[in-house]
């Protein structure tokens, strides 16, 4: 009888559970890097150079998953044929693991240089006017209430 034995249909089994774990670690870190780039869209001044890393490192998570799939097609498709070696997909596993890698790296590097940008100052203008009156050497108590209920009234 010719085919694979047990023990090479076990090694071909784990090399596809550990491409899976990676897919779902890189799609978990695609998933973090979606509300960090909200966080620092909103809150920075952010640069060229966030938008480029964050583009890079998406792009290389994506990436990962694209390898490993194929890795893992290809994988299944020796051990169907009966073909299956150790080396079979070896490269497009390792491929997956570096890109995957790759893409955490730099999410890491954007966000180091997200979060460094200068941040966005959102001033509310009644608060601002509030200020106004209060720093005047003898503040009118009514005043600063009739201009605090004609401002938050202008925002409705």
């Amino acid at each position: 009888m010719s085919g694979l034995g047990p023990e090479a249909l076990q090694a071909a089994s784990i090399k596809v559970g550990i491409s899976n774990y990676v897919g779902s670690a890189t799609l978990a870190v695609i998933g973090g890097a979606i509300a960090v780039f909200t966080y620092v869209q909103a809150n920075f001044s952010v640069t060229r150079e966030f938008y480029v890393l964050f583009g890079a490192a998406v792009a290389s998570s994506v990436l990962s998953l694209i390898v490993g799939g194929r890795a893992a097609n290809t994988t299944a498709q020796a051990v169907a044929g009966k073909s299956w070696n150790d080396a079979t997909s070896k490269s497009g596993y390792n491929f997956q693991a570096i890109s995957s890698l790759l893409g955490l790296g730099l999410l890491v590097v954007a966000t180091l240089i997200g979060t460094t940008a200068p941040p966005i100052v959102h001033t509310d203008p009644c608060l601002v006017l509030v200020r106004g009156e209060l720093a005047k050497p003898s503040p009118d108590p009514h005043q600063v209430s009739v201009d605090l209920a004609a401002c938050e009234s202008a925002r409705q």
